[in-house]
């Protein structure tokens, strides 16, 4: 009688790498039970347990340590997806962007609430750490003015709560009444205020009364004045301060203490962007400063000034919106100096039309430039300086060559050499490959790796391991909205996927594929561009088995048409933005600002980098990677001492068995195989004070080539037995990548543990 295995070929690879994790785990929380695993590990093994029992394996019956893994997650379950919030920067309300500032959903800090051409209004509420965020529950979405809305905030009925009071491209002034319960009445004119067209109103109690008169701004450049009465009424102000003033066109009034005399005074903008400031002598009687503050600063056209606090340093910032219906932030310092604070490094680039960026550090001063491709087959860069902006645009990338037309650029190490090499799509189809020297000079690639591929009418190239075996797989998008895949193959080079795990998806149009760990379960999911201007979003489920998002947190977001996304940490502050080009050839910017997304890193490793998947050397013969130990507390470390439990890699170079405190000790792990495939083991460092590090690192033997990678990391905490006397010490671990030319190159990476106190 014979058995026949019926397990498919997926399956026997899903249990073999179940199993190998599994005992791995087992052997090691058994001989250290009080060992940690970070949430990356736990994870990946709900995976792997998840697509077993898709496919009819009970996996508590598979033996070996599956009963104990089960036990571990069902203690210890892999929390939910965390699915980062983004916001535009800046925030984009259409043409004539006019900003007001109130507490609309009483959490005591300031809201936006922004008037636009069409006469609507749109709210952002603030999160509470300065982030404004368009809320789905608007209670002014129905309103509508006609035109040119631009609100402002009063208690004008006198019962305690704040209304909106908006004017309008007819001149009136619409009053909105707030009922106390955050919700407000249909829109009518306030009685007996009206000017020519274009109204602005604001609010100052102008004849020290102690109630509040109304200041409208004009169409023509002028002031009109209405003194509010004892009976509630506004009247025309028999005599008004600001008749002999004329901004030019549109004026848009707002005061403010700006010379800190503790009197109002009213600084107006204009149709050229301008601000004009008029100070009050503290009677009430105004003239142009002859020094304006605000001079030299300009919005592009069509400034709406109000005041507030957007930094929460206690000060009121100036901000305005404009004509191309975003917002400009000036910092005020505590004595009335501002300075603009450039939100938005990318907002006046511009690459022509059908912009499609990119990043990568191609001058080498260790910042991500921006490389864009354009309609016309030009790679046009903008390099980022020490300070974060953007300079240029410069046509030098491939010495001002024109690739193919609606060039999509990606960078990619292609030929394995470790550097970034560059690929690019195109109208027809082709993908065109151009290898770095080493020293970021580009040369076309010839023969082509990528010749007789074709992803489709406008191809873009996106790079990811699609198959699970360790290399990095060409994914595609084009005008048609769908997704190609070519595999990779190792040396039999790049062929056409036999399953395609995106065969099912179309985003009607012009899709733009790049892949980020966008729930920030350490995986790949992919985010592609669209021809309506949205993104669409696509989970992967650790197995390479991709779903919709639903809900998407990118949905709302609309660059106008052709959105091309790509993710870089844009503000320094470590989770990946996004940003995106469109047909227009600019640049929008949408900012994450609960740090969940991140890249899992295919190129040299980074602080920060997803060890699965960053490969530090290749070598003909061996390969190893130098790390440092560092003593960071005050006590010594000693009886250092550094264990592989594989034979393929050997630990050795050990300079130092005894650490004082700020002193650091080297060592080197070299992967020497025995014999073609991959290994894996755990490097494990220890001390007489309880304190253990470990990491696996990864070694791969191909023909020719051996690679060494890091893979996971955890970490086991003990209580030392001689307690650091201040602050617990912590061991740093520094890998720093080596080659056959020089003694290292990149940067370095560095893992941090902290003892327990």
């Amino acid at each position: 009688m014979s058995t026949q295995n019926t397990h498919s070929p997926r399956k026997r690879d899903l249990l073999r790498k179940f199993n190998k994790l599994a005992t791995r785990i087992e052997r090691r929380l058994r001989s250290a039970p009080s060992t940690k695993y970070s949430t990356r590990v736990r994870a990946r093994l709900q995976r792997y347990v998840t697509a077993l029992e898709r496919m009819g394996t009970n996996v508590r019956a598979v033996g070996g340590s599956a009963a104990f893994i089960l036990t571990l997650l069902a203690a210890n379950p892999v929390q939910a997806q965390q699915v980062p919030t983004f916001i535009e920067v800046p925030n984009d309300v259409g043409y004539y962007s006019s900003p007001a500032y109130v507490d609309i959903d009483g959490d005591g800090d300031q809201d936006l609430v922004a008037g636009n051409f069409d006469g609507n209004f749109i709210l952002f509420t603030n999160d509470g750490s300065g982030n404004f965020i368009e809320a789905n529950d608007n209670p002014f979405g129905g309103f509508d003015v006609g035109n040119y809305a631009n609100p402002s905030f009063a208690d004008i009925d006198g019962d305690g709560d704040e209304d909106l009071i908006s004017g309008a491209s007819s001149g009136e002034v619409i009053v909105f009444s707030n009922d106390g319960n955050g919700a407000f009445s249909a829109g009518s004119p306030l009685p007996g205020v009206s000017v020519n067209n274009r109204s602005a109103p604001s609010f100052v109690d102008i004849d020290d009364d102690g109630d509040e008169d109304l200041v409208v701004g004009e169409g023509n450049g002028n002031f009109s004045l209405f003194i509010k009465d004892g009976t509630g009424t506004f009247i025309t102000a028999p005599t008004n301060p600001f008749s002999s003033f004329d901004v030019g066109s549109l004026a848009h009034p707002t005061f403010f203490d700006i010379d800190g005399d503790e009197h109002e005074d009213l600084i107006s903008g204009n149709l050229n962007g301008e601000f004009l400031v008029f100070l009050n002598d503290g009677n009430n009687i105004f003239s142009e400063a002859s020094l304006n503050p605000l001079d030299g600063f300009n919005t592009d056209g069509y400034a709406t000034p109000t005041f507030a606090d957007i930094d929460g340093d206690g000060d009121q910032d100036l901000v305005s919106g404009n004509y191309a219906g975003i917002f400009l932030v000036f910092s005020n310092d505590g004595s009335n100096n501002f300075t603009e604070v450039i939100d938005d490094p990318l907002a006046d680039l511009f690459a022509q039309s059908n912009s499609s960026p990119t990043f990568f550090d191609l001058d080498g001063d260790g910042d991500e430039d921006l490389v864009s491709g354009n309609e016309y087959g030009e790679l046009i860069v903008f390099s980022q300086d020490a300070s974060g902006a953007f300079n240029g645009p410069n046509l030098y990338l491939l010495g001002g060559l024109r690739t193919d037309l609606y060039t999509t650029p990606t960078f990619v190490d292609i030929d394995g050499d470790m550097d970034q090499d560059l690929v690019s799509g195109g109208y027809d189809g082709r993908f065109d490959v151009f290898l770095n020297d080493g020293s970021n000079t580009f040369v076309k690639a010839d023969p082509n790796p990528l010749d007789g591929l074709r992803g489709g009418e406008n191809s873009a190239p996106a790079f990811v391991d699609v198959d699970g075996d360790g290399d990095l797989d060409l994914v595609s998008g084009n005008a048609y909205g769908t997704f190609v895949v070519f595999t990779n193959g190792g040396t039999n080079g790049f062929s056409a996927a036999v399953s395609n795990p995106f065969d099912s998806f179309d985003v009607g149009n012009r899709s733009k594929p790049t892949f980020v760990d966008i729930d920030g379960d350490g995986d790949q999911d992919l985010v592609s561009g669209a021809r309506d201007g949205s993104f669409k979003i696509f989970y992967n489920d650790g197995m390479n088995v991709f779903t919709e998002a639903n809900p998407n947190p990118l949905d709302g977001f609309d660059v106008g048409s052709n959105s091309t996304p790509t993710f870089v940490d844009i503000d320094g502050d470590g989770d990946q933005d996004l940003v995106s080009g469109n047909s227009r050839g600019f640049f929008r910017l949408f900012k994450n600002i609960t740090g969940v997304a991140s890249l899992i890193s295919t190129n040299e490793a980074t602080a920060g980098t997803d060890f699965g998947s960053s490969i530090f050397q290749n070598e003909e013969n061996g390969a190893t990677i130098t790390y440092t130990v560092t003593n960071d507390g005050g006590d010594p470390i000693t009886n250092l001492t550094v264990v592989a439990d594989n034979d393929d890699f050997t630990v050795s170079n050990l300079s130092a068995t005894t650490l004082a405190g700020g002193e650091s000790a080297t060592f080197d792990v070299q992967f020497t195989p025995g014999s073609a495939g991959i290994k894996s083991a755990g490097i494990s460092v220890t001390t007489d004070e309880g304190a253990m590090a470990a990491f696996d690192v990864t070694g791969e033997a191909v023909t020719g080539t051996v690679y060494l990678e890091e893979t996971d990391l955890y970490y086991e905490g003990i209580t030392p037995a001689i307690q650091a006397s201040t602050q617990p010490g912590t061991i740093f671990l520094e890998a720093r990548q080596f080659n056959e030319v020089a003694d290292f190159s990149g940067t370095q990476l560095t893992i941090r543990i902290g003892l327990p106190e």
